[in-house]
């Protein structure tokens, strides 16, 4: 169950509590919403496509943020701290890509668009290939792990493509430009 143990919670400052309680809310509100099964079958029309990906996006991430809250909550009530700490930092990594590719690479072609009163086609395949790129993408050599080919995972990084994924720390620096008190949270050198 993704609740703190009374232990936790009676052992909480009193200003504490109230966080606790709506971090335990939120993720039994995403609990109830991860349990939507969406099958990849994109559309060939370009609108229902994007929508596609809105949709896929949206269940991916909440199913993927209520499994990390939930097992922070059980690492917190395991008394795992490492283990607490390691599901926090990726709790705002995964928060900081996210926030980098609505601000940064979709938010300018959104603006294009309400600015002139429509969307071209171009800027809806614009968007979804950066929702595709935000999905799928990846930095990480998937083919050379499960080959056992490791010094494959020790060459350069393949040039960039369409598929590969932004870097943690452009999204951390993007984010704390507007909010520098991330820093605090995610100390990126």
């Amino acid at each position: 169950m993704d609740r703190f143990d009374i232990s936790v919670t009676n052992g909480a400052t009193e200003s504490l509590r109230p966080i606790l309680a709506n971090f335990e809310e939120v993720t039994k509100v995403m609990a109830t919403h991860s349990a939507t099964t969406i099958l990849w079958a994109p559309p060939a029309d370009p609108g229902q496509l994007l929508n596609h990906y809105l949709d896929v996006l949206w269940w991916v991430h909440v199913s993927k943020f209520h499994e990390l809250c939930g097992a922070l909550i059980g690492a917190v009530n395991r008394g795992e701290f490492i283990v607490f700490g390691l599901i926090g930092r990726s709790l705002i990594e995964h928060a900081a890509v996210m926030r980098y590719y609505f601000k940064q690479r979709l938010q300018p072609t959104i603006d294009e668009a309400v600015s002139t009163g429509g969307v071209s086609p171009g800027q809806i395949e614009l968007v979804v290939t950066e929702l595709d790129r935000f999905l799928r993408g990846g930095r990480f050599n998937w083919e050379a792990f499960f080959e056992g080919n490791f010094d494959a995972l020790h060459a350069a990084a393949p040039a960039v493509g369409p598929q590969q994924q932004v870097n943690i720390k452009t999204c951390v620096q993007q984010w704390a430009k507007e909010t520098p008190s991330v820093t605090i949270l995610y100390a990126s050198q």
